[in-house]
């Protein structure tokens, strides 16, 4: 070896060898005239990053079994990666440049720290797995084309849900009747009510807007089964368009029977367990 580059190329691949598949006897001694001859020291941070280098690499395929490539696949994978990553540098080398020994691929160069890194990769002969895919073209690993995802429907809008309970067996429905009630002075609407699945769904169109600080809807359902003193709490709803048209779901907070009277009132924020019904603004009765 005439050249400091020649001694320093060769320097580099006993690295690499040692680091991949350990060095024979003869191999030793050369490294050690070499480290002799350019004034390095056995161990130096420069045979280390070597080392380093396939520890991280093995370290990456913990997490799954490399799957082995044929000498044939990984030859042409190590020459597509020298014509992609290797170039002529001018001045001096920022970074070593791996050569992989004769009883590898001899012939491969990759300059830069990363690339020794797919050298090595290319070296044992395996391509480690990653969680995601990945997708060699020209020796750039890029990431696959992420899954679509599928997302979930929209909830169903309440016409919508109205109208299937609608199409069901034994659903009714009733038409409100207004009362003298100022805020059901022109309201109009009706309730679709399921006595087997226990839900329903009130129409309301011109009912007045309420402040819900102030005041708030609530549903009564009578059952004939029970005492007409104490209705089914249907739950509170507050009507928060101008032209009140609005669509509520409901259902009884305890089985309903018989319902032969469904009603509105007006009462407290957060409802109340009895009403007065001072303020009944709407009713409605099934056909008889």
């Amino acid at each position: 070896m005439n050249s400091m580059f020649d001694r320093d190329a060769r320097l580099r691949e006993l690295y690499c060898d040692a680091a991949l598949v350990g060095l024979d006897t003869a191999e030793q001694a050369q490294l050690a005239q070499l480290l002799a001859e350019t004034g390095r020291r056995p161990g130096s941070p420069e045979e280390q990053s070597y080392e380093r280098a396939v520890i991280a690499i093995a370290l990456a395929g913990a997490a799954s079994r490399p799957e082995p490539m044929s000498p044939a696949l990984a030859e042409k994978v190590a020459m597509r990666a020298f014509e992609a990553m290797s170039a002529p540098m001018s001045g001096p080398m920022s970074a070593p440049v791996v050569q992989l020994s004769s009883r590898r691929f001899r012939t491969v160069a990759i300059v830069g720290w990363i690339a020794a890194a797919v050298c090595l990769v290319l070296a044992v002969g395996a391509i480690v797995k990653r969680p995601r895919e990945v997708v060699v073209t020209n020796t750039v690993v890029v990431p696959a084309s992420a899954p679509t995802v599928i997302a979930p429907p929209p909830p169903e809008r309440p016409e919508s849900q109205r109208q299937a309970l609608l199409a069901r067996p034994g659903t009714v429905k009733m038409e409100w009747a207004a009362t003298k009630d100022p805020a059901s002075k022109v309201a109009t609407g009706d309730v679709v009510w399921n006595a087997k699945e226990q839900t329903g769904f009130m129409t309301f169109r011109g009912l007045a807007k309420n402040d819900p600080a102030s005041v708030q809807y609530q549903l009564w359902i009578f059952d004939k089964s029970r005492d007409a003193r104490y209705p089914v709490d249907g739950g509170v709803f507050d009507i928060d368009s101008e032209s009140g048209d609005v669509v509520v779901a409901f259902h009884g907070r305890v089985p309903v029977g018989d319902a032969n009277l469904f009603a509105v009132t007006v009462e407290k924020p957060g409802g109340v367990v009895v009403s007065k019904r001072e303020r009944i603004v709407l009713t409605a009765k099934p056909a008889v």
